[in-house]
């Protein structure tokens, strides 16, 4: 049984190759594009920045870099105004630093990623207030993703003026 196991596979080798090189050849071409999809958290990042490496050690490069769930930047903390440390008010400060903090971590995470794939389109997609798990989600991260161009026959996704959250790092 086992001989006739491996006999099976006779012949079988060659068509391997034939398929690895095919692959190669599509995987280097210069329609082929790479994006890095991520989210800002480490680990995330280092499994995107392990990818890069990878790629880049396969002489192919990265077009493009989507983070996913970002959350926004919130600038500095405020000062909480005098006698509001205590109840509520002080909740929501310690809530507002905590934000900041997480913020400048993410921030941090992906510096040296976006540095190391260099002058690419980044796009930023937040954090939604809701799970993408449908296709009005969808259409939400599709405007970020495309701008007004996701809105596609549908016209689902809407133009509010705001940018599409595409950059090129400075």
């Amino acid at each position: 049984d086992l001989v006739l196991f491996f006999q099976a596979f006779e012949g079988m080798e060659e068509g391997f190759r034939v398929r690895a090189t095919r692959v190669m050849q599509l995987l280097s071409d210069r329609r082929t594009a790479f994006v890095l999809v991520t989210a800002p958290a480490r680990d995330a990042v280092s499994e995107a920045r392990y990818f890069h490496d990878r790629l880049e050690d396969a002489h192919l490069t990265v077009n493009g870099l989507v983070v996913n769930r970002i959350h926004p930047e919130f600038g500095d903390a405020p000062a909480p105004p005098p006698g509001s440390s205590d109840g509520t008010m002080g909740e929501l400060y310690a809530n507002l630093a905590d934000f900041i903090e997480l913020s400048k971590r993410e921030q941090g995470h992906l510096a040296g990623l976006e540095q190391s794939i260099g002058p690419v389109p980044i796009v930023r997609v937040p954090l939604l207030e809701v799970e993408v798990c449908d296709i009005a989600s969808l259409t939400e991260v599709g405007h970020y993703l495309l701008g007004p161009a996701s809105a596609g026959a549908s016209g689902a996704a809407k133009d509010d003026g705001e940018p599409s959250g595409a950059r090129r790092p400075a």
